[in-house]
């Protein structure tokens, strides 16, 4: 566990609302911001929580590899510094990855627990190639050309024209992430071992959240991850790819606000 240790500054984060803890982190190329506006409609009955996780938005990294482990530990960091024994953890992409290194390093720190547009696989060697190519192309000054490319194909083909401004938006998001934090990042998302025995033995509530029209994750992961975990309750958002919080906000949210009623129904 010396690896833990690496992570020296304290997340940026966002706190609103009182009650309940609900803790949501963020994808790759991304920041808190993905989720101020679900956040703003919970925080009127809870309190959410949402950090910007090391190398991207406001938190730095000065390491050469965000692990997932080192990344959770950040995240456990932030929950010892509020004084907060349990929380709902929700994560996002990435975030789920780091949500679920958290459920095994901390499971004692859970009342509940989700993956949004995230899954407990390792990569496959095809996909560790594509990391390695980004970063090289990082290095190499490319960075547009990753944005350009990676950030349209997180919405749903159809919900490009729709979502013209947001797609814009979250372009614009990507580019300021720094590069040191987009080449650790990629090559912890790399390097993370599969994590399914993690959702196998969750002793507190669950949630799977999937688009049926992901570009990142098909349908027939979510499919797998169903049949395989079937303790877990399973969503799928219509007409969403890869950003339900965006691309269908309302369906989203009543999603996680059903889970987190139950959740906090059990307490």
């Amino acid at each position: 566990m010396e690896q833990l240790k690496e992570f020296r500054n304290k997340l940026a984060y966002s706190d609103n609302g009182t009650g309940n803890v609900f803790v949501l982190l963020h994808g790759y190329l991304e920041s808190k911001e993905m989720w101020s506006d679900l956040a703003a409609e919970l925080s009127k009955n809870y309190r959410v929580i949402c950090p910007d996780l090391p190398g991207h938005g406001k938190s730095p990294f000065e390491g050469n590899e965000v692990s997932m482990e080192i990344a959770a530990k950040a995240v456990e960091n932030l929950l010892n510094s509020l004084s907060i024994e349990k929380c709902v953890l929700i994560g996002h992409s990435m975030g789920g990855y780091i949500a679920l290194a958290f459920a095994e390093l901390f499971p004692e720190r859970l009342c509940g627990f989700g993956l949004f547009h995230s899954h407990p696989n390792a990569d496959s060697d095809e996909k560790k190639a594509s990391r390695m190519l980004e970063i090289g192309m990082i290095a190499n000054g490319k960075k547009a050309e990753i944005v350009e490319t990676n950030i349209p194909r997180l919405f749903a083909n159809f919900n490009l024209s729709r979502l013209s401004k947001q797609v814009e938006k979250w372009k614009s998001v990507a580019f300021v992430t720094p590069d040191s934090g987009i080449i650790a990042s990629l090559r912890g998302m790399a390097s993370r071992k599969d994590r399914n025995f993690v959702l196998s033995q969750l002793n507190v509530p669950s949630i799977l959240i999937f688009g049926k029209s992901d570009n990142l994750i098909p349908k027939e992961i979510g499919i797998e991850l169903k049949n395989k975990h079937s303790h877990l309750q399973v969503v799928w958002l219509e007409n969403s790819g890869h950003l339900g919080m965006i691309e269908e906000p309302n369906q989203a949210r009543l999603a996680i606000t059903s889970f987190l009623l139950a959740v906090f129904s059990r307490a």
